[in-house]
C-alpha cells in the first residue's frame, strides 16, 4: 500500500513547475492547494514537501518564507472539491489544476525538435562552475558568453539544460546542466531545415573583425575561454570582472559562433553576416570533420576577408596545450583548402 505521503509526493512531481514570468505564483499555489487540500496534510508536512519535491523544478526556486506563505494562503483559500479529495483513488481526481498540467503535457508530445525550454534564463555562477568543471575550463568564458545572452538555462522535461541562443533567444541544441546524458545522448537538437545549418552566438553591435567558428556547444564554450585570455588577459586561475560589458564589447576583437554538428552546412542566406570579417573554423579530430570544415570554409571564401581551417589534431593530443591564437593566422596549423 502506497502511503499518503508518497502519493502526495509523486502528484507534486507531476504538477507544472513554477516558472517566473510564466504565472509561476498561480502554478505554486495549485501545488500547495494539492498538499493541504487534496491530501489533508499539515502545514508542517506539506511544506517540507513542497520544499523537498517541489521547489526543486521552480525557477527561481522560492526561499523557506515564500514557501510557507504558499502554504498559508492554500489552507486559507477554499475549495470547490471535498477535503482531501486525492485520496478517494489510487488516481488523483482531474482538478482544474491537473487538467491544465495535462494540456501541457499534450504539447509536450509534439515532435520533441519544437519544444523549447521553460524559463530560458541566465547561468547562475555556479552552474558556469559545474560547465566549466565538467569540460575542464577555467569559467570565465563561459560566465562571459551567459552575461552577452549567448548561453542560457532552462528546464525541459524536468531537466535543468543549457544551450547556445539563437536571435530569438531560442535554444536550437540542448545538453543538460550536470553532464548526464539526455534522451540518451550527449545532446539534443529542437530544429530542423535551414535553422540547423546556421551558425550562432552573434553579438548585436559587435563591431570586431574576427570569427572564431567551432562545431558544437562544448568546442564553443572552448574558444570562449580561449578568446577572453587572449584579449581580455584573463587569468587561468578565472579571475575576472564583467561589470561593464559595452566596455568588453569593444575589447573583443574575435567572437566565437557556434555550428550544431558536422552535418551543419552554411547556407547561401547566411554569407553577408560574414562579408569583411576573418573566419577560423575549427574541426573535431576526425576526417570527417576535417573534410566538412574545409567545405564551409570554401562556402566562406567569397564573402570573408580571410578563412583558414585550423587543425586540433595536435591539441587534442597534448595535455595543457591550447589553442596558441583563435584568429592570427599560424600558417603550420592550418589546413590547406
Amino acid at each position: 500500500m502506497i502511503s499518503v505521503e508518497e502519493r502526495a509526493i509523486r502528484y507534486v512531481h507531476r504538477m507544472r513547475p513554477a516558472i517566473q514570468g510564466q504565472r509561476g505564483s498561480d502554478a505554486a499555489f495549485a501545488a500547495a492547494c494539492g498538499l493541504v487540500h487534496g491530501f489533508k496534510l499539515s502545514s508542517e508536512t506539506a511544506l517540507r514537501l513542497f520544499l523537498d519535491h517541489y521547489n526543486p523544478r521552480c525557477i527561481p526556486p522560492w526561499s523557506d518564507h515564500e514557501a510557507r506563505h504558499k502554504i498559508r494562503s492554500a489552507q486559507k483559500a477554499s475549495s470547490r472539491l471535498p477535503a482531501g479529495y486525492l485520496l478517494k483513488a489510487p488516481t488523483e481526481t482531474p482538478t482544474r489544476t491537473t487538467i491544465t498540467r495535462r494540456v501541457a503535457s499534450s504539447s509536450e508530445r509534439t515532435p520533441k525538435r519544437q519544444v523549447q525550454p521553460l524559463g530560458v534564463r541566465e547561468l547562475t555562477p555556479s552552474e558556469c562552475d559545474v560547465i566549466a568543471r565538467s569540460r575542464n575550463l577555467d569559467g570565465p568564458g563561459i560566465r562571459l558568453a551567459s552575461l552577452l545572452g549567448l548561453v542560457r538555462a532552462g528546464m525541459w522535461r524536468r531537466m535543468q539544460v543549457w544551450g547556445v541562443c539563437n536571435s530569438r533567444g531560442k535554444l536550437p541544441l540542448l545538453r543538460r546542466i550536470d553532464g548526464k546524458p539526455i534522451l540518451g545522448r550527449k545532446a539534443h537538437c529542437l530544429v530542423r531545415g535551414s535553422e540547423f545549418h546556421q551558425p550562432y552566438g552573434f553579438i548585436t553591435g559587435w563591431q570586431g573583425h574576427a570569427y572564431a567558428l567551432a562545431e558544437g556547444m562544448t568546442d564553443y564554450l572552448a574558444l570562449w575561454e580561449q578568446c577572453v585570455r587572449e584579449q581580455l588577459k584573463c587569468d587561468h586561475a578565472g579571475t575576472f570582472s564583467f561589470n561593464d560589458l559595452a566596455r568588453v564589447k569593444r575589447e573583443l576583437k574575435c567572437i566565437p559562433l557556434m555550428l550544431i554538428s558536422a552535418s551543419a552546412r552554411i547556407q547561401k542566406a547566411m554569407l553577408p553576416t560574414f562579408r569583411g570579417k576573418r573566419v577560423r573554423i575549427f574541426v573535431d579530430n576526425d576526417a570527417a570533420a576535417r573534410r566538412t570544415a574545409v567545405c564551409s570554409a570554401r562556402t566562406l571564401k567569397g564573402e570573408a576577408t580571410k578563412v583558414d581551417v585550423f587543425d586540433c589534431r595536435d591539441w587534442l593530443n597534448r595535455d595543457g596545450a591550447d589553442f596558441n591564437d583563435c584568429y592570427p593566422v599560424i600558417s603550420e596549423r592550418v589546413l590547406p583548402l
